[in-house]
């Protein structure tokens, strides 16, 4: 019996120090096994076209046309009186690249039908505005917190 005693002591002390230099192992933090990069990879450099239709997005407008003469060249005052004329009376932004050639405009309101055909039938045009089905639901999300806060805020009135 004195002898399993014995055996039984060693195999526990086998399993402590093993699992003593397992985890002495695992903590090792002074040398790392993979030294990260501290810069990450450059971005690349956004063109004006891409930077000026990443300003539009970001700024959340439902509608984004982009307008170029359709010969490429730069646009003349007739141009823009003609964009500016044919526009929603309440676009939120318009912005004219540095080489007068491209026209970005941003709106919460779609241009009526008719202006924006004879916009078309003059320039080259892009459409980045979100889908029809995703500003509806915007819209509405909008109209129901509007009118769950206005409830609210005249409640909160009442406790003051």
């Amino acid at each position: 019996m004195h002898h399993s005693i014995m055996i039984l002591r060693t195999t526990t002390a086998t399993i402590v120090l093993l699992a003593a230099l397992i985890l002495a192992g695992s903590c090792g933090g002074d040398v790392p096994s993979e030294v990260p990069d501290p810069t990450p990879p450059p971005t690349p450099e956004l063109t004006e076209f891409e930077r000026e239709l990443l300003y539009m997005k970001t700024a959340d407008f439902d509608h984004i046309y982009i307008f170029k003469r359709k010969d490429g060249g730069k646009l003349t005052d007739e141009d823009k009186d003609f964009i500016r004329e044919r526009r929603h009376h309440a676009t939120n932004r318009s912005s004219v690249s540095e080489d007068e050639t491209v026209v970005f405009i941003g709106s919460n309101f779609a241009f009526e039908e008719e202006n924006l055909e004879a916009l078309k039938e003059r320039f080259e045009f892009e459409d980045h505005s979100k889908p029809p089905e995703q500003i509806k639901r915007e819209q509405e999300e909008a109209n129901a917190n509007s009118s769950g806060n206005s409830s609210n805020s005249s409640n909160s009135g009442e406790n003051r």
